[in-house]
């Protein structure tokens, strides 16, 4: 069935089918109906990305990001996500954004990765948001604000981001541009701690073990800090070791 789906999908390939030439890439990039083959999946998604196909361009760009296929080049890679991105793919906006922030391929130009994140931010990608959040707080690439950031930091982990809801947590243990709420931080905590972020499952411990924003439990601290140290947080393990010995 997977070898007839290729052979139907080279014939409308060949006949310059750009959708098509994705998906036969696609389909050699990851061994589906053909063996795995990246040099083959890149000459498919090299002709629908000459045929101006969005997400094959970004395929492109990945290709030489990862050095899959070809040489590994992270100038071309750069090359392909411009293409992609400017016509509005959310994933190649993001991995251009990450060439101007870390001066792959490009340039280093905090600004221009910035507008990139941005647009992959205003397209849902809580990553983006999250790298959004960030720079208004820091004042990276834009001029800094606390209230911008925060709303960035709401929508990125509303969408279920760990990092985001972790960062919304301290800021209310803190007061950072919010008023201070123990109680709201490990609301946050707990949210980031249930999806196995090490570091909240450390801070909810310490949240249960000194009554901040919630009840004092011991027990429910020591099980939250061996849930950190599972996942390797090391700091629960002083924590546990003081439990122990009272």
């Amino acid at each position: 069935m997977e070898r007839e789906t290729l052979r139907q999908l080279k014939a409308l390939a060949e006949k310059g089918d750009t959708v098509a030439q994705l998906a036969v890439g696609a389909l050699y990039a990851t061994g589906s109906g053909a063996r795995k083959n990246y040099r083959r999946a890149v000459e498919w998604f090299r002709r629908a990305a000459e045929g101006k196909n969005a997400r094959a361009q970004y395929f492109m760009g990945w290709a030489y990001d990862c050095g899959h296929g070809v040489r590994r080049d992270m100038r071309e890679a750069a090359k392909w996500y411009r293409m992609a991105a400017e016509k509005g793919h959310a994933d190649a906006q993001m991995s251009l954004a990450m060439c101007c922030d870390e001066g792959q391929g490009v340039r280093r130009n905090p600004r221009l990765a910035f507008k990139w994140f941005l647009a992959a931010a205003q397209q849902g990608k809580d990553d983006a948001q999250l790298l959004v959040a960030q720079a208004y707080f820091l004042g990276e690439g834009v001029r800094k604000s606390e209230h911008r950031a925060l709303k960035w930091c709401r929508r990125s982990a509303g969408r279920g981001n760990g990092s985001a809801q972790i960062m919304l947590a301290v800021c209310y243990e803190f007061g950072l541009g919010v008023i201070r709420s123990r109680k709201r931080a490990a609301l946050w905590y707990r949210k980031a701690a249930e999806q196995g972020e090490s570091d909240a499952q450390y801070q909810l411990g310490l949240c249960y073990l000194h009554g901040d924003g919630v009840r004092k439990d011991r027990a429910h601290a020591r099980a939250w800090f061996e849930k950190a140290l599972a996942n390797g947080e090391k700091r629960a393990k002083k924590e546990l070791e003081k439990l122990r010995k009272e």
